[in-house]
């Protein structure tokens, strides 16, 4: 019960310091009452003198005016009264949390004040900026699990269309990334390889790539502009045909190997797949 209170207050009060930190610096006609209510606060029994007061304020100008609201400035008074400050050793080495001031409102007992709460603000500072950057962190990985989850259904969903697509003999569609629709495909179902199906489709790719290319050929061979192209594309042609290629062609080949074998076992498989697939969709 004790460890919740002090959570509980500790709470309240970084509620209290963020609350009290919104508004403007102080200005002149603040500091005509901030110190003697901050006195009031304090129970300082002794009275200031003018000069005193011309003193207490020239010194929060030049060290505190620009970094504190006047909420700040009576908030720091009220923890230091109530005790609320983390505790530190005075001089003695003896355990306090609050600066004293002896009955006098004095330049030293407002600077300790106000320096033990600006000490406190900026700890409470970090720790929030801490927060919402774990936060933020913490939204940014639901935010990733979730677009995760919405890509794997969607892959899901257009392999049992393909599937569909395969036992009717139209072509597949390709809304997502095929490699990954692949890998989820390969995941899914097991099928073995012959050396001869394989042969079979080293020689299909190579033939779809070159009636790919000579289509190509066919479609910019009239533009001027594009004639640099177009002995690119017969020189490819001409060395596929000899059974060579570069390694952007061998990338090329190895998508249309897969894309076609991914097709041939779709048309393989049992009318349960498209309702085994559907069943993982998140």
């Amino acid at each position: 019960m004790n460890r919740l209170s002090t959570l509980l207050r500790k709470s309240n009060l970084q509620q209290k310091i963020d609350e009290v930190s919104i508004g403007v610096p102080v200005v002149a006609k603040d500091e005509e009452e901030m110190i003697p209510t901050a006195a009031l606060i304090s129970s300082v029994r002794n009275p200031i003198s003018e000069k005193e007061a011309e003193l207490l304020n020239s010194t929060f100008d030049l060290k505190y005016s620009k970094q504190m609201t006047k909420g700040e400035f009576l908030l720091a008074f009220q923890m230091n009264q109530s005790g609320m400050f983390e505790p530190w050793k005075n001089e003695k080495g003896i355990e306090i949390n609050r600066v004293e001031h002896y009955q006098t409102f004095s330049i030293e007992f407002m600077t300790l004040v106000l320096d033990k709460f600006l000490s406190m603000k900026k700890k409470h500072d970090e720790a929030k900026l801490l927060e919402q950057r774990e936060q933020a962190e913490r939204i940014e990985e639901l935010q990733k699990a979730k677009n995760a989850l919405e890509q794997s259904n969607a892959i899901l969903n257009e392999i049992a269309l393909n599937y569909s697509e395969a036992i009717e003999g139209t072509e597949l569609s390709q809304k997502t990334i095929f490699r990954n629709k692949f890998t989820a495909f390969l995941e899914l179902v097991e099928f073995e390889l012959k050396d001869e199906d394989s042969n079979a489709l080293i020689e299909f790719s190579i033939a779809e790539l070159i009636r790919k290319r000579q289509k190509r050929i066919t479609e910019v061979v009239n533009d001027a502009k594009k004639a640099g192209e177009v002995i690119s594309l017969r020189r490819e042609i001409s060395t596929l045909k000899k059974g060579r290629w570069s390694e952007s062609t061998e990338t090329t080949l190895k998508l249309i190997f897969e894309m076609e074998l991914y097709r041939i076992q779709l048309t393989k498989l049992p009318p349960e797949f498209k309702g085994h697939v559907l069943e993982h969709v998140g």
